[in-house]
């Protein structure tokens, strides 16, 4: 039986028998996305329209086989409720790194390709006007694993990292390379990214606890900052609104945020998290710049709250462990909702209600 709509979840959280945040319920949507969608490997958020829209695959396996395919789900955000599916070809998943138009009407994937097979990494897209799989490209020899990405202001160049250690520049919608860089390899594995307001530099957190400064306007290296040493790499990256400060966070045990003043270029603050606060998949930061919001990996699904004015930890919530670990969550704060994807078999659509 498949569901299309969502389930209301009231939840008192609890840590070592003590209810986190005294008597304040968390309040949880849930939305079961259905049997063949059993794992999500990436999304976009339309805010403009009060849409999301989430990658599966058929399995949780990274690379892409050749009659492995993937879909991609509407769900608007409001009621949390499944709007439609998209199923792309075989060979078209995983999907990983996506970006999406300001005004909704095409998103971009990264296709992470199988280096055991000599599947390069391909640039998918699709219009989400016409609901309909568009062009794609493929990276070339040598080039997998697409695993971060971001686009320039005018949204006419989309780039993106991989885990082989380089940045390639694709024009979009046309799907055309117009550059690409390659570094040593002590710098592979582009995990995560962010760009800076003006759309003059990349600012990409690597596997192995670097911080690559990468100039756009003809893909050059710009500096460079070895904030996480003893191979903590990094798996999250946030830019605040202003422009000012980036944070990243590491996928360590436990896990810590690295704060990078961005007009100098460099580390400005590192802060540990507390122990059982792992492997950091995402960070969101809100509208007004108070809090930084970062989620675990594993089980149970942490959320922990960071002050921004003095780079302090502030309290943390665990969901049950039933929803598994996350897989992929949205960029930004919808309504004061943090959404995320979690668990396999099935897979579920969570829209958690932060407690002020």
């Amino acid at each position: 039986m498949k569901f299309n709509k969502a389930v209301n979840l009231f939840i008192v959280p609890f840590l070592f028998g003590i209810p986190l945040f005294g008597q304040e319920t968390l309040r949880i949507q849930q939305l079961t996305l259905h049997s063949d969608e059993p794992v999500v490997t990436a999304n976009v958020l339309d805010p403009l329209h009060g849409m999301a829209y989430f990658a599966t695959s058929e399995s949780d396996f990274k690379y892409s086989l050749e009659q492995s395919s993937a879909k991609l789900v509407r769900i608007q955000l409001q009621n949390l409720r499944r709007i439609e599916e998209l199923k792309l070809k075989p060979g078209d998943g995983p999907l990983r790194a996506g970006l999406i138009n300001r005004d909704g009407s095409h998103a971009y994937f990264g296709v992470y390709g199988d280096p055991n097979r000599g599947r390069p990494a391909r640039v998918l897209g699709i219009s989400l006007l016409r609901w309909k799989r568009g062009p794609d490209i493929s990276l070339g020899e040598g080039d997998f694993g697409i695993s971060s990405a971001v686009m320039d202001p005018d949204e006419r160049i989309a780039y993106f990292g991989t885990m082989f250690g380089s940045v390639v520049g694709v024009r979009v919608p046309e799907m055309q390379i117009v550059g690409s860089l390659a570094l040593q390899k002590e710098d592979n594995g582009f995990e995560c990214a962010v760009l800076d307001p003006q759309g003059e530099f990349g600012y990409f957190g690597t596997t192995s606890g670097n911080i690559m400064k990468i100039r756009l306007n003809g893909i050059g290296p710009a500096g460079n900052i070895t904030a996480s040493r003893g191979g903590d790499g990094f798996g999250t990256a946030d830019m605040a609104p202003d422009g000012q400060n980036a944070y990243f966070g590491t996928k360590g045990s436990p896990s810590r945020v690295t704060r990078v003043e961005i007009r100098a270029f460099k580390a400005s603050g590192t802060l540990s998290l507390e122990e059982g606060e792992n492997k950091l998949l995402a960070g969101i930061i809100s509208p007004d710049q108070s809090y930084l919001y970062v989620v675990t990996g594993e089980i149970p699904i942490k959320v922990i709250e960071v002050r921004l004015l003095d780079f302090q930890r502030v309290r943390s919530f665990v969901l049950p462990a039933h929803f598994g670990h996350a897989t992929s969550v949205l960029p930004q704060l919808f309504r004061s909702h943090l959404i995320l994807a979690a668990g396999e078999r099935p897979a579920r659509i969570l829209k958690i209600l932060l407690p002020q």
